[in-house]
């Protein structure tokens, strides 16, 4: 699919230049299919190209290697027209046809029905067991663990637990922007909420109470419900505060203005914080939240993201320590200033501050790759060589812990050198990460690892956007919670290192390469 941008001055669904020489020439794919995002083409007769036709917009997507468009109709209406005007070619409606129908032929569209698999799917599949368990086990696996304080984490079954917050309540709000209603009646009602599940979780091994308020709604000023969520707090051992967004306030065709909780969301954070009771921050959201303030008063934050329908009940069940698969962090979660200090409209990944964490130059609130777990896991042993064309990177993990077996995310990073970035004018990323592997270790248990990483990984894109590697000295590091790619750039004050574990186990190793020249 061409997205809207423009690449260079030319939107992606007229550029030939990506859609032509480089997807199906350079990378060899001549028989790509490409559709263009929805509307696309209609768009094309406004900047930055200003298509003075509908026939001229629908030539220009078809000569650049657009196929399919969507949304919009300007190649039905129009470009039959533009073939007669001479603006574009049967030729060029052939190769779009030949391709679109090798994608359907490629999918069975023109076998008897009885001969595609796809018939044999019926409705019993709708909330099936091996798609709960697929669910259930996929939400396992994205949560984060991004601060843990005095091991806080897992609670113990049998507490006074308060469950407060919008998103405590929400089912709906647990599914992302595409989702569809997962129950066999096509509602959201068959999903547990994540209050539901603590509750269930906290009685069913133990004589738990479970308090449970919204306190505020997602966006809203009605603060009815505040005082009832703070009188459960003062109740309560353990306060889970579960907030965030949901596709009322981003969705596609809806930005978000700012990064903070929107609504009165943070306003009754802060006022449960201010009880000092131990307290874990659940974040369920689409984008990242701006949450800097929240961080240093809360013991445990956990991202889950939109955990899907059986979310509730992985995140209980991760919560009480009978499932440790943590994830690590996928983006950068920067505070909530960002928007104000980085044009939103600017996609110049290296301008200052920079986006994401290969260019970000200032304190993240908590680094991208970051992530706990309830075991220690430490690396010994590193080593790298060079047998051309690839690097093996070898390392051993241990599980330190006596009581946890758990998931341990390894994130292998190439960080360039500062010779090299010294010698160059254009933007040299601060790290790239070039591979990562999860694995399972019962306490106490060791493994050896092994990446086999290409020399091309370690490539860097020059003024003319060609990838090369250079010659010389290359650094990779291997991490399993965050801390390392916290002290290889400006975020090592970040205020996420108070929340990691202190590192008494080597929890990220780094190692030199020396490539020669490559020609």
């Amino acid at each position: 699919m061409c997205s809207y941008n423009a690449v260079n001055g030319l939107p992606s669904c007229a550029n030939g230049h990506l859609l032509q020489m480089m997807l199906r020439g350079d990378w060899k794919q001549e028989h790509a299919l490409v559709t263009s995002d929805c509307g696309a083409v209609n768009n094309l007769m406004g900047p930055p190209v200003s298509a003075a036709t509908n026939e001229s917009a629908a030539a220009m997507a078809l000569n650049n290697g657009t196929d399919i468009e969507m949304g919009s109709e300007v190649y039905f209406n129009h470009l039959q027209n533009a073939v007669r005007l001479g603006l574009t070619s049967t030729s060029a409606v052939d190769g779009a046809l030949k391709r679109s129908l090798l994608a359907l032929m490629r999918t069975g569209r023109f076998d008897p029905v009885d001969f595609t698999e796809w018939t044999a799917i019926g409705p019993q599949v709708v909330s099936s067991k091996p798609h709960k368990m697929a669910s259930y086990e996929a939400a396992l696996q994205s949560f984060v663990l991004l601060k843990n304080r005095n091991g806080v984490l897992p609670l113990k079954p049998g507490s006074k637990v308060a469950v407060l917050g919008p998103q405590s309540i929400a089912q709906h709000g647990l599914l992302s922007d595409y989702a569809p209603a997962p129950c066999f009646n096509a509602s959201y009602s068959c999903i547990t909420t994540i209050a539901d599940a603590i509750k269930s979780e906290n009685r069913r091994r133990g004589a738990g109470e479970t308090f449970i308020a919204k306190g505020v709604d997602i966006n809203s000023t009605d603060e009815s419900g505040v005082e009832k969520a703070l009188r459960f707090a003062q109740k309560a051992d353990f306060v889970v505060l579960v907030l965030g967004d949901d596709s009322t306030i981003e969705t596609e065709g809806k930005d978000r203005e700012n990064i903070q909780l929107p609504g009165l969301q943070q306003k009754l954070a802060l006022k449960v914080l201010a009880l000092s009771k131990p307290s874990i921050l659940v974040l369920v959201n689409g984008g990242a939240m701006g949450i800097e303030s929240l961080v240093e008063h809360t013991d445990a934050i956990i991202e889950a993201f939109y955990p899907g329908p059986e979310g509730g009940r992985a995140l209980a069940q991760t919560i009480f320590g009978n499932e440790n698969r943590w994830g690590r962090l996928p983006y950068t979660m920067y505070p909530s200033s960002y928007v104000k200090d980085q044009n939103m409209s600017n996609y110049d990944m290296a301008a200052f501050p920079g986006r994401t964490y290969r260019y970000y130059q200032q304190t993240p609130v908590f680094p991208f790759g970051s992530g706990l777990s309830y075991s220690t896991f430490a690396l010994r042993n590193a080593d790298v060589t060079l047998e051309f064309p690839t690097i093996y990177f070898r390392c051993t993990i241990t599980n330190e812990d006596h009581d946890d077996d758990g998931d341990a995310v390894l994130l292998l990073y190439h960080i360039p050198s500062s010779e090299y970035r010294s010698e160059v004018s254009y933007p040299v990323p601060l790290s790239s990460l070039i591979a990562f592997d999860r694995m399972h270790l019962a306490r106490g248990e060791s493994k050896n690892i092994r990446f086999s990483i290409s020399v091309t990984e370690l490539g860097l894109t020059n003024a003319d956007g060609v990838k090369h590697v250079y010659e010389g000295k290359h650094t990779l590091m291997l991490d399993v919670t965050g801390q390392g790619l916290s002290s290889s750039s400006s975020s090592s004050s970040s205020p996420s290192s108070p929340s990691l574990s202190p590192e008494r186990v080597p929890t990220s190793v780094r190692k030199d390469i020396i490539i020669p020249f490559l020609g």
